[in-house]
C-alpha cells in the first residue's frame, strides 16, 4: 500500500492507494460493519433480558400498549440492521 503526493493547482493532497471495500487493517469493511450488528444486537439482548420475562410478557399489572408498538419497531430496526450489513 503505496501514498502518493499530488500536487493541485492550489495546494497538495495525499491520495492513498488501496482496495476499495477493504480498511487499512486487511478487513473487509462489510464484516466490520456486520459483526458490529451483531454486537449491538447482543448487547441489546442482554440488557433486555433481565427485565423483559417479568416486566413485559408476564407484568403484574398491564402495560400500555404503545410499549408493546415500541418494542416491536426497536426489533424490527435491530433485524434490518443485521440484514442490510449482511448483504453488502
Amino acid at each position: 500500500m503505496g501514498v502518493t503526493f499530488q500536487r493541485g493547482p492550489s495546494l497538495s493532497r495525499v491520495v492513498a492507494d488501496r482496495q476499495p471495500g477493504v480498511n487499512h487493517t486487511g478487513i473487509p469493511e462489510h464484516f466490520f460493519y456486520f459483526s458490529m450488528s451483531l454486537l449491538i444486537a447482543i448487547v441489546v439482548f442482554y440488557g433486555f433480558s433481565r427485565t423483559v420475562n417479568a416486566g413485559l410478557i408476564h407484568p403484574s399489572s398491564p402495560r400500555p400498549t404503545i410499549l408493546y408498538l415500541h418494542a416491536a419497531i426497536f426489533t424490527a430496526w435491530v433485524l434490518l440492521f443485521i440484514l442490510q450489513s449482511a448483504g453488502r
